[in-house]
C-alpha cells in the first residue's frame, strides 16, 4: 500500500517537474521534500479526523442547516419565489 501511495506521489511530482525546470514554479522542490510535505499534511488531516461521534453529528447538522438555508434563499434574486 505504501509503495502504491509513494508511486502516486512520484507521478504527481513528475507533473510539476517541467514547470519547475521552465521557471513557472519559481523554486525547485526535490521529490523528498515534496513527499515529506504531503506526508505531514496527511498526518494533520488524520489528526483532525479523530472526532467524537457527537462532534461529527454536530458538524453534520451545521452543514445540513446551512444547506437548507441556502435552498430557502434559492431564486430570491431572480424573483422565482
Amino acid at each position: 500500500m505504501n509503495f502504491a501511495y509513494e508511486k502516486e506521489i512520484y507521478e504527481r511530482w513528475l507533473t510539476i517537474y517541467p514547470l519547475m525546470e521552465a521557471g513557472i514554479i519559481p523554486q525547485y522542490v526535490s521529490f523528498k521534500d515534496y513527499k515529506d510535505k504531503l506526508y505531514q499534511q496527511a498526518k494533520v488531516n488524520k489528526h483532525q479526523n479523530n472526532l467524537s461521534n457527537e462532534q461529527i453529528v454536530k458538524h453534520g447538522m451545521e452543514i445540513v442547516k446551512a444547506y437548507e438555508e441556502s435552498q430557502q434563499k434559492a431564486g430570491v434574486k431572480d424573483g422565482n419565489i
